[in-house]
Order: C-alpha cells, then structure tokens, then sequence
C-alpha cells in the first residue's frame, strides 16, 4: 500500500448510538476518515466504539437512511446524521467500510439492520468499496447487509448463528462467533463480534486490513523523522484550567502521552500532517507556557503510533508505539530514543510474527526502560500481556508475559520502590467481557501476581501511579451491565495485586472515560479523561479529584458544545502546575488538533 491509498471504512452501525451533526458536506481535511452508517434503532454502545476510532485520529462522518436517527433506549435522544445514504454519490474523500451491529435482544437478529438492507443506495455502496478493495469490518449480525450485497462467497468470516446457514448457502467459508472471538482478518475483509472485549482490536484489525496492499519490504530505514509544522490557538476552558494552546497541522493530530522536561514537557502521540498523509509518531517538546519548541514526525510508510512517552536522564525522552512500516509482524512495537532537541539516537522494533503493540512506557531505577503491551500468540491467535525492559542503549534485558486462553494486554507499567513492576489492562473473560486487570512481575522480570477489577459488563484500567500514601491506583473505565453508560473507575492495589479498594463514577447516559491518574504530593490523586453522552456529537475533557479515602473532591468537564475535546494524559511540572494533553477540534489545524492544557491542581471547584 502506498501512503495515500484508501482505508475506506464504511462504518454501519446497526442498532447502536451514533455521532451526528446535519452537515451536508462535511470536512474531510483530517485524518483517516470513517463513515459511520446508523440504523433505526440505535444503542448506547457507539459511544464506546466512535471513542477508540476518533482516539487514533479517525474522523467520523455519521449517515443513515433517514435524516433523523431513533434511540432503541427509550432515555437516548434522536440523532440527527451528517448526511443520508442517498445523498452519497461516492465514497470519495473516506479513508477507511464497518457493518457493526449490536443487537440488544438475539431475538432481533432477523430485523437487525432492516432499513439498510431495504436501502439500495446503502447495498451499492458495499458493492463499490469491495470491488475497489477497500477495508471492511462487518459485524456478526450485521452480515444480513453482507448477503443482500452478494459479498460472501469465497470468504473466510466470522458471523451471527442465526444467519450461519444463508452464510454457507452463499459460498462462505463460516464460522459462529462468539463474545470471546478476536476479530479475524481475511484480506481487506474483518469480521466478527463487536463487542466491549475488543475495541482495540477492532480498530487495529480494520487498520491491518488496510496493511495488506502495502507493497514492499519493513525496515528501520524507512521510518525517518522530519519537522512537522504546526500552528496554534489559544483555547478557553475555565478553571481549574488555568491556560490551554491548540497545536495542528494541515491534517489531524493529537497527543497521547505526556511527561515532564527541564525547561517544560515532552509530548507523544500521532500526526497525518506529516508528508505521507497516513498516520506517523508525533513528538513534540513545549515550554512552561506551552510555546512550541521543536516538533518531530516519525513514521515511514506504513502506520506509525506512539502512545508512551518518558524522560531520559540526559534531558532527552524514551517513545514506545507500535508500526507497520518496520519490523517481522503484522505490527511490531516500535521505541524510540531522542536527545532534548528531537534528534533520534536510536531506535529498535520489538515483537515476532503477530500483532504486537507496546501502549505504556516508563523509566527505570538504573537509566533504562519498561515498556508493556500486548503481543499475540500466532499458534493460538490471542493475545497476552507483554512487558519488555531495555537498557539505556536499546539492550533487552529480559521479556516476559502473561496469559491465558482469552486476552490480556498491558496498557501501563510502573516501577515500585522496592524494583519490582506493575502493569495496569485488561483481560477478556469466558463470557467474553473485560475485567480490569493488575499485572505484578519481580526485579527480573518474573510474573508474580495479578488482580481483577471486574464486575459490569466490560472494564479497562488504562494508567496507574504509585503513591506512598496508598500504593499503586489505576485508572479506567467499566460499562453497566445494560451498556447504557460508561462510568470512570478508581482502583487500589497492594504489592501483591489483591484489590484494596475500588470507586465506580457513572453518569446516566454517558460515556466517561479515565484515561490518566497522578499521584500529588498531599496523597490526593488527579484523573483526566474524557466524557460524552450517549449522542456522542462532542466530547469534553474530564478532570477530577479525590482524597486520600478515595473520596471524590471535585469533578468537572471542560469543551465547548458541538465539539471533540479528549484528555489522556497528564504529568507534573516543577512549579506543581499539571500538563494536561489529548486532543481538540477547537483549534485552527485541520481536524483534530494537539491540546496542552495547565491545570492548578488545588484548584477549588
């Protein structure tokens, strides 16, 4: 694939919640762009699935058959989409097709979908994107779509029972899939459960269908690092903001780690403002006040993310992602090392034959690194909790997993006191949910322990710290057993991973997400996330405090109405003032834009 083929993704989200905006036209100057396809009725859980696509800088354009849009939940409100089905003469301008139903009752498995299947706009649009080759994502119970379309035969697919035997009838190589089915990969073509286990995975399997036109071989030398130009706009959130700047370029961009430098902080996070157009690291360093000092795309031709960042001893920092332009695997973890103005000192790939991403990194003891993600398993096609350290030269010193028959993956790590290592993710269960998940290893790397922060439907911790005051506390997310919201979750552990303690914070009807924690130096914590409803039209930065019980202090929400605002991580400045960085379609860059926000953590709210 070169780097400005097509992902198209037509999004057809069959009874489930939906982004909307009533515009004819919309902007399609950003990053990867999605078409999101509602049918009437939707659900709640789109406000989980728009939040994984529009994290990794997908821009979501909402569509229906009608202009208006009813909620299966008799509490949602009526969307209002950007544009109707037969109001697209092509696919044009879109980058990435996904059919993903979540039918509520099984028993409506035979009418899920039904005004889509009666569209014939919608059924050529399916025609066009397969006979152009364009990555798809159909859902389990969205195959109906799939069988009107006549696009089953000779394929390899994961689909609803019920509509198991009109699959075979079809010419299709057929599968029932379940809860705690992965998604599979068949081509340009990805099907199976959408599900609360596997949003990750769902975006990165329409992101690897995409990978499998790129034409050429993976190496390091391909991926290079150039100035990326950025410009920037003072944003207002109020307090306990205390001043935000909006950096962007031509395209979409956003941070998605953050830690602190000598004369300010060092962010992380992707850009397709870069000359490729797809998706490239992102690092970029600002001052006290959030000027821009340097600014770095690092990325070849393929897709290139960081999602950790840390500091190095010498002023520089350390960057883990993951990449398809470089590396043995689907996706290979990728580090990074780059002295105090960007320059890159070295980088290395880590994984094998799988998929394989690293999401957390932090600094150890002797100068070096841990960093932690999930690695797949080829010969059973799970995934397993993956921590690696690294010398100060890129040296691995010891890797080391955790796993089971279902998935794990490992999305914060940190060093104890004592050396020894705590991760924060996720496991899938046998039922197909995901419990929160506390990974232990010793000094050298030997897993030792593990604890559960599971009982709704679907939990993920997605960063933790270590206080002295209470241990190591994660922070994440859990959906209610109804899938009618997604509440911000709090969570003790002790040295040996047995859960002290745990606080669940929903809001009906909406969608929060914790995303970063800190531990301030009274022994209170500070999260950050962000938040939407259940008509997921905006989202706002999330900001709380808690005392050291765990008590809520205060909680509040910063962004304008109408527009996309996420918080995913935070660190501290010397002068005790907290970074906060995500994203903002409040700038002046096209797309989502870089947002730096400083926070007076004692503020009074």
């Amino acid at each position: 694939m070169s780097r400005r083929q097509r992902l198209v993704v037509l999004v057809v989200l069959s009874l489930v919640s939906c982004h909307a905006g009533g515009i004819a036209a919309p902007d399609l100057s950003g990053g990867l762009h999605v078409l999101f396809v509602l049918s009437d009725p939707y659900a709640a859980n789109v406000g989980v699935w728009s939040t994984y696509f529009d994290r990794l800088g997908y821009d979501l354009t909402f569509a229906g058959v009608a202009e208006t849009i009813a909620a299966y939940d008799p509490a949602g409100a009526p969307i209002v989409v950007d544009c109707r089905m037969d109001e697209i003469a092509d696919l044009t301008g879109f980058d990435a097709i996904v059919l993903a139903t979540q039918p509520v009752d099984p028993g409506l498995i035979a009418v899920v979908g039904r005004d889509l299947r009666t569209s014939p706009r919608t059924l050529e649009l399916l025609k066009e994107a397969d006979t152009e080759g364009l990555a798809m994502y159909v859902g389990a119970s969205a195959f109906g779509l799939m069988l009107d379309a006549g696009l089953v035969a000779g394929r390899t697919v994961l689909c609803h029972s019920a509509l198991l035997p009109a699959c075979r009838d079809a010419g299709g190589n057929c599968a029932a899939s379940r809860s705690t089915d992965a998604p599979l990969r068949d081509g340009n073509l990805v099907t199976g459960t959408s599900w609360f286990a596997f949003p990750v995975e769902l975006v990165e399997a329409v992101g690897l269908a995409l990978d499998t036109a790129q034409s050429g071989s993976r190496s390091l030398s391909s991926i290079v690092a150039e100035d990326v130009l950025l410009a920037s706009k003072t944003v207002e959130y109020g307090s306990p903001a205390v001043a935000a700047v909006a950096w962007g370029g031509a395209r979409g961009d956003g941070a998605t780690a953050v830690c602190p430098a000598p004369s300010g902080a060092t962010l992380a996070g992707y850009t397709f403002s870069g000359r490729g157009g797809t998706a490239d690291m992102l690092v970029m360093a600002c001052g006290e006040s959030g000027e821009l000092v340097w600014a770095r795309a690092i990325g070849g031709p393929g897709r290139d993310y960081a999602q950790g960042i840390c500091p190095a001893p010498d002023g520089g920092s350390y960057v883990a992602g993951y990449t398809t332009s470089a590396g043995s695997g689907d996706e290979d973890g990728l580090v990074v090392r780059l002295s105090h103005d960007g320059t890159v000192v070295w980088m290395k790939t880590l994984g094998g034959a799988g998929s394989d991403m690293l999401f957390g990194i932090c600094p150890a003891s002797d100068g070096g690194i841990a960093v932690c993600g999930a690695t797949e398993r080829r010969t059973e096609s799970d995934l397993d909790a993956w921590v690696v350290r690294l010398g100060s030269d890129g040296s691995e010193l010891w890797s080391s997993t955790v796993g089971s028959s279902r998935n794990e993956r490992a999305l914060a790590i940190v060093e104890c006191p004592d050396g020894t290592w705590t991760a924060a993710g996720s496991t899938t269960t046998t039922s197909g949910n995901a419990d929160g998940q506390i990974f232990c290893f010793s000094a050298s790397g030997e897993p030792v322990a593990a604890g559960q922060t599971g009982w709704t439907t679907a939990n993920v911790l997605e960063d933790l710290a270590f206080s002295t005051a209470r241990g190591t506390v994660a922070i994440g997310h859990s959906a209610s057993s109804r899938l009618e919201a997604e509440g911000m979750v709090l969570a003790s552990f002790d040295a040996a991973g047995t859960r002290l303690w745990v606080k669940r914070f929903e809001q009906a009807g909406a969608f929060d997400f914790g995303t970063g924690v800190l531990a301030l130096e009274s022994g209170d914590l500070l999260v950050c996330g962000s938040g939407t409803a259940l008509d997921p039209t905006h989202s706002d930065l999330l900001l709380a405090r808690f005392d050291a019980a765990g008590k809520l202090a205060w909680k509040t929400r910063l962004g304008e109405s109408g527009v996309m605002d996420r918080a995913e991580a935070m660190c501290q400045l010397s002068d005790s003032r907290v970074v906060v960085v995500g994203h903002t379609e409040a700038g002046s860059g096209g797309g989502a834009d870089v947002v730096i926000v400083f926070v007076d953590p004692d503020a009074s709210l």
